[in-house]
């Protein structure tokens, strides 16, 4: 295994890599072969990326600051995203918020996470000892998720209502819109959780 692994980056051959990546996912994964295959297509994609991206690196020995400058590429620029308007207007809102103009967080997450599958790979085979992205973090966000998130309004909250089929539908409606609960804090809610004096 180390040898054919070793052959297949020395040649640059990266589809063939990511089918070593995705054996060893499918074969050690909490998933198993359970993983789905938008999962794998996302990580596929994300793993070649960064592979087209590291052209340069030396894939079995990456510099010290090669996971963080990765990360922070990211946030700087998008790479070759098809262009559509909702990306550009996604792009235009994180501007406008402060935020860089490169991918969300959570999109910077999810290729993170595909960086780290490639590493545990090539570990598991035994070419590398590397593991470039074991301390990158993304730092805390400036705000608070809940901010960030587009609210319902007044009028989609109206709608809501007018839709549900008892008051116990309409209560859940008013949890989420008014107190913004989910789902699971909505079906644990007790009285003694209210205060009503306070409106907390």
């Amino acid at each position: 295994l180390r040898l054919q692994v070793l052959k297949t980056v020395q040649a640059r051959d990266w589809p063939g890599l990511w089918s070593f990546v995705e054996a060893y996912l499918r074969a050690t994964g909490s998933k198993k072969q359970g993983v789905s295959a938008e999962t794998l297509r996302k990580y596929r994609r994300y793993v070649l990326d960064l592979l087209e991206l590291w052209a340069g690196e030396n894939l079995l020995r990456p510099h010290r600051n090669a996971g963080n400058d990765y990360v922070l590429r990211l946030q700087s620029e998008r790479l070759h995203d098809p262009p559509n308007h909702r990306a550009a207007a996604e792009a235009a809102e994180r501007v406008r918020e402060g935020e860089g103009p490169g991918y969300s967080r959570s999109a910077i997450s999810v290729r993170l996470a595909a960086g780290k599958l490639l590493y545990h790979a090539l570990r598991y085979a035994g070419v590398t000892d590397a593991n470039p992205f074991e301390h990158v973090r993304l730092g805390s966000a400036d705000r608070a998720p809940e901010d960030k998130r587009k609210h319902y309004t007044a009028a989609h909250v109206k709608r809501l209502l007018r839709t549900a089929d008892d008051p116990a539908d309409a209560v859940i409606v008013l949890l989420g819109a008014h107190a913004g609960l989910r789902i699971h804090e909505m079906a644990r809610l007790r009285w003694g959780h209210l205060n009503l004096l306070e409106g907390e």
